[in-house]
């Protein structure tokens, strides 16, 4: 992993710098990540992030004393980690509001095909009125409207 990491970041210099960061910090790092997340994958993808930012950031590491440099990173840590959890609990918060709004769809009574079927008769029904001589045409589509009307019948295509 950390081989991976370290060919991005280019100049021999920078490599050995971040090698050295891991080496002497992972623990730290791992440990931090690890205790905001309570997951050991997530954390070591944490802390991985957290070397590209700290690599992005090595000037001002560079003039940090060895205690601050440790609060530095640990703060580069801790702020990836909750950057994670934020990310994590926004796309779970859409999720649940997908879930509530998909629950929410009443499927009880209607069927698709039902209703794909029902589009296609009305359809075929008015394909075949305009098929019609002009006065038949008014006759059928009268008796239709008439008939579904009346409220024991579902609306018409004509409706």
């Amino acid at each position: 992993m950390l081989l991976l990491i370290l060919s991005s970041f280019g100049t021999e210099n920078t490599e050995e710098t971040i090698e050295k960061i891991y080496r002497e910090y992972h623990g730290l790092m791992m440990y931090t990540a690890n205790k905001i997340l309570k997951d050991h994958a997530l954390a070591e993808d944490v802390v991985s992030e957290s070397l590209v930012k700290i690599n992005r950031n090595l000037h001002v590491l560079d003039k940090l004393a060895c205690c601050q440099r440790r609060a530095y990173i640990v703060n580069i840590v801790r702020n990836t980690s909750l950057d994670f959890l934020r990310k994590m609990n926004k796309e779970k918060i859409v999720m649940d509001v997908e879930e509530d709004f998909i629950e929410k769809i009443p499927d009880k009574d209607v069927d698709i095909l039902d209703g794909l079927i029902a589009k296609e008769s009305c359809k075929s029904i008015k394909a075949a009125v305009k098929s019609l001589p002009k006065p038949l045409q008014t006759v059928v589509s009268y008796v239709f409207q008439k008939f579904h009307r009346n409220p024991k019948h579902k609306k018409s295509c004509f409706a």
